[in-house]
C-alpha cells in the first residue's frame, strides 16, 4: 500500500502523547548525534505541517561516497530519480537495498536513476557502504548528505526512507518505512512514469464447497495474503494448494481439507497412524493405489484431497505435506 509523507502514526506505536513525544526526541537525538540505534521502520508520530512531497532538491551539491561531485542537475537527466536513505548497520535497510537494484534493472537506466543516501555514524561509513554494496551486488552510487539532503531526511527521523524525485528536482513521492516487496516500490515508480499498473487476480476457493473465500488484486510480482480458511465439521484444513507468492499471472488457490471424524486422533494423511505425516505415508498410499499392497487405513485416511477416492494425487499431496511444501 502506498504511503505518502503525511501518513499518521498508528495507534499501536502510541501509548499516549507523552510517550510519543519522548520517542520522537530520542530518534532526533539519534539522527543528529550519531548515536547508533536502529530506527523504527514505522511512522511513529504525526508530522503536523511538515511535508516532504514538494521539496525542491535542485540546489543539491554533494559527492558520492567515492568522492565524485554530484549536483541537482542530475535530476534533469531522468524522468524519475529514486533516493534511498539507509544505514549500513540496519537489517531492514540491508533487506530493502536490493529492491532499489531490482527497480533499476526492471525499468532500466534509460528511464530512472537510483542513488543511496548514506546515514553516517561511527560504523555506517563510506567504507562500510562500499563493502555492503559489493556484498549485495549493487551497481548504483551512494551519496553523502549535504544541507539539502540532510533537511530532506530530517523531516522524519527514521530509517529507511525512499523518495521519488522528478526531472525538476522536486520530490513527488515519499515512502517512510519498509516496502513489503520490490513490486510495491515499482508500482510507485510505474505511477509516476505514467505506466499502466499491472495487477493479477488471486482467488482463494474452499476446496470442499467450491465457494469463493476471498478475491484480491495483487501487483505484478507481489504476494497475496491468504485468508482464514473456513471450518467444516469432521474435516481438517491441511494447507493451500497453489502459490500465492511472486504473483505474475491470475491464480486460483484451493483450501485443502482432509476427512477427520470427531474423536479420531490421527493427522490427515497419516495412514500408518504413527502420529506424523511422512514419506512413508506417501509410499504406502502410492503402493495401495498401484495395487502392489492393500491397507484399509489408506482407504480410511488417504483421501487427502477429500474427493471421495484415493488416487495418485493423494499420494503426491501427502508427499508434499511430508516435505513441507504446503
Amino acid at each position: 500500500m502506498k504511503r505518502r509523507s503525511n501518513i499518521s502514526a498508528t495507534a499501536s506505536h502510541r501509548t499516549g502523547a507523552l510517550a510519543a513525544a519522548l520517542i520522537v526526541i530520542a530518534l532526533v537525538f539519534s539522527l543528529f548525534t550519531g548515536v547508533r540505534a536502529e530506527m523504527n521502520t514505522e511512522s511513529i508520530f504525526t508530522p503536523g505541517d511538515l511535508e516532504v512531497v514538494g521539496s525542491d532538491l535542485s540546489a543539491m551539491a554533494t559527492t558520492t561516497t567515492g568522492g565524485r561531485p554530484i549536483t541537482g542537475a542530475v535530476f534533469s537527466q531522468k524522468s524519475i530519480t529514486v533516493l534511498h536513505f539507509f544505514a549500513t548497520w540496519s537489517p531492514e535497510c540491508g533487506r530493502e537495498l536490493p529492491y532499489m537494484q531490482h527497480a533499476l534493472n526492471t525499468f532500466g537506466s534509460g528511464e530512472i536513476a537510483v542513488y543511496g543516501l548514506l546515514y553516517e555514524d561511527a560504523t555506517s561509513t563510506p567504507e562500510s557502504c562500499a563493502a555492503l554494496f559489493e556484498q549485495l551486488g549493487l551497481s548504483f552510487d551512494c551519496l553523502r548528505l549535504d544541507s539539502v539532503l540532510t533537511r530532506l531526511v530530517s523531516v522524519y527521523p527514521m530509517l529507511p526512507q525512499t523518495f521519488l524525485v522528478n526531472s525538476n528536482g522536486v520530490v513527488v513521492e515519499h515512502f517512510a518505512g519498509t516496502f513489503t516487496s520490490a513490486a510495491e516500490l515499482e508500482a510507485l515508480i510505474d505511477q509516476e512514469l505514467g505506466h499502466p499498473s499491472i495487477f493479477h487476480e488471486v482467488r482463494f476457493i474452499d476446496g470442499l464447497t467450491g465457494e469463493l473465500i476471498l478475491e484480491v488484486n495483487v501487483p505484478n510480482g507481489g504476494d497475496a495474503t491468504p485468508p482464514t480458511p473456513p471450518t467444516h465439521d469432521e474435516y481438517a484444513f491441511v494447507g493451500w494448494e497453489g502459490s500465492y507468492t511472486n504473483v505474475t499471472e491470475d491464480r486460483v488457490i484451493i483450501a485443502a481439507y482432509a476427512y477427520m471424524p470427531i474423536g479420531d486422533s490421527f493427522l490427515p494423511g497419516d495412514v500408518d497412524l504413527n502420529g506424523s505425516i511422512s514419506t512413508a505415508d506417501a509410499l504406502l498410499t502410492l503402493r495401495h493405489v498401484m495395487g502392489t499392497s492393500w491397507d484399509d487405513n489408506v482407504n480410511l485416511y488417504g483421501d487427502y484431497d477429500c474427493d471421495g477416492s484415493v488416487t495418485v494425487v493423494d499420494a503426491i499431496l501427502i508427499l508434499r505435506h511430508a516435505l513441507g511444501l504446503f
